[in-house]
């Protein structure tokens, strides 16, 4: 079905990042900043911020745990 194939290309370059620190309000700004700093550090790649096209939290912040980016 084209709907089904529609769906699948725009989650085709997708990533979640779990156990990045979290805190309210944060802005698609500061997750993208939070993102490379996280490849650059704890993985040694290095990745420009054009490279990505959007960056945010899931889900609705609680105290208790870290949202995924």
């Amino acid at each position: 079905d084209s709907h089904d194939d529609l769906d699948n290309r725009s989650r085709r370059n997708n990533l979640i990042f779990f156990g990045i620190p979290d805190v309210q309000n944060e802005t698609w700004a500061t997750s993208e900043e939070r993102i490379v700093s996280f490849c650059s550090e704890k993985l040694n790649i290095q990745i420009d911020s054009a490279a990505i096209e959007r960056a945010h939290r899931l889900g609705r912040f609680t105290l208790t745990k870290k949202r995924p980016v």
